[in-house]
């Protein structure tokens, strides 16, 4: 009975080393793949970047910058928890086709997708080693590929639960008058006198991390900026009313009454599901989404804008319903969305507060698009379209 006894348990042991082994291995596609996933959505997000208003969508920078963040991300993630690295493989392209039928297409002149293979292979020599090599194998080969996409059909907003997403409580005059009252529509037509402090490396670090503020320096970077301006305290006479109907911003009431503290938490927090509760935890703007607002603008919030200089955020675009009270109240209609980031914020001796604003682009979940809508050049959906 003894031989018998330890072939069944040699048999056993056999046995419960593949299991661990594949349990391992498993394990390690797992961590790889966790990883593959943020440096995919890394190096999406990195493609809305200020080039795309530069008309330098082409320009290899761009995708080399990309290409660093899915490897930072990479190596940030420490994936298969060994000391031995997985070779990273970054390509570029676009989505084709439909539905299920989508495939990535490499294309570097029009990039919207990104495909990250991440590899531990013999082949490569950094394969994965085994803990109690079952089946006789030292190692094994293990590959993963993750995609992530960026789609500009951007009709909304809708915070993800347990996050915010990256939208001022501020809306812009969608359509101006040139030399009168400037919008949205001419703001190339401004002037280029401010830039961020390494703006060619500009994106955000890790994937769903808000961008932290870049440092505002004076000096062109090839956007221009546009001046907004906020109603002035009234007083009561032709040259205060003239002001106020050159205005040109709006502080949004997203369920915060415009209180300042919340105004102030929004700002440099962004919004939370909560803050859109009256529109269902989200803002649609395909048909225009009606919202009370206020034409005049303290200290204190532009305090808070000053604070969140340099911040690339989503920034809605109003057209006026009726014109605000003295006291600035009104509503507007949300009718789109653009994406900007405060270059300076300061209150003038009338009371109204100049606001300098440097059109950008920029890429989230928490986007809502449609498929029968315009590509927006400034705001993208960010997801995994593996």
């Amino acid at each position: 009975m003894a031989p018998a006894v330890a072939v069944a348990l040699l048999a056993v042991l056999g046995c419960a080393a593949l299991l661990l082994d594949r349990l391992w291995i498993a394990s390690a596609r797992g961590d790889l793949r966790a990883a593959a996933d943020a440096g995919a959505l890394a190096a999406a997000r990195a493609l809305a970047d200020d080039d795309l208003l530069r008309n330098a969508i082409r320009s290899p920078n761009r995708l080399e910058r990309a290409a660093r963040q899915a490897r930072d991300i990479v190596r940030m993630n420490r994936p298969a928890g060994g000391p031995v690295a997985p070779s990273v493989d970054v390509r570029f392209g676009t989505l084709a086709g439909e539905g299920d039928g989508r495939r990535f297409v490499e294309d570097a002149d029009h990039p919207l997708a990104v495909l990250v293979t991440l590899s531990r292979t013999r082949s490569r020599s950094n394969p994965l080693a085994l803990l109690l090599r079952g089946a006789g194998r030292a190692s094994a080969d293990v590959v993963v590929r993750s995609e992530a996409s960026l789609d500009g059909r951007v009709v909304g907003v809708r915070p993800l639960p347990g996050t915010t997403a990256p939208v001022l409580p501020l809306a812009v005059l969608r359509t101006g008058t040139i030399g009168v009252r400037p919008g949205w529509d001419g703001w190339r037509l401004g002037s280029d006198a401010y830039r961020i402090e390494g703006s060619s490396e500009s994106g955000q670090r890790r994937a769903g991390r808000r961008q932290p503020p870049g440092r505002v320096l004076a000096g062109p970077d090839g956007i221009p900026e546009l001046i907004l301006t906020s109603m002035p305290l009234p007083r009561g006479d032709a040259a205060s009313a003239a002001a106020a109907l050159r205005s040109n911003v709006r502080l949004l009431d997203f369920g915060s009454g415009l209180d300042p503290a919340e105004l102030r938490r929004q700002i440099l927090e962004g919004l939370r599901p909560e803050d859109l509760g009256a529109t269902g935890g989200q803002l649609q703007f395909a048909d225009g989404a009606d919202v009370s607002a206020a034409g005049i603008i303290g200290h204190d919030i532009a305090a808070a804008l000053s604070a969140a200089a340099g911040r690339c955020a989503a920034i809605p675009l109003y057209d006026e319903l009726a014109p605000p009270l003295p006291n600035g109240m009104c509503r507007v209609r949300c009718a789109g969305i653009a994406a900007g980031r405060v270059m300076s914020a300061q209150t003038r001796d009338d009371g109204s507060c100049e606001i300098v604003l440097q059109p950008s682009a920029i890429a989230t979940r928490s986007a809502v698009v449609s498929s029968g809508a315009a590509p927006n050049p400034h705001v993208f959906k960010l997801y995994l379209s593996h």
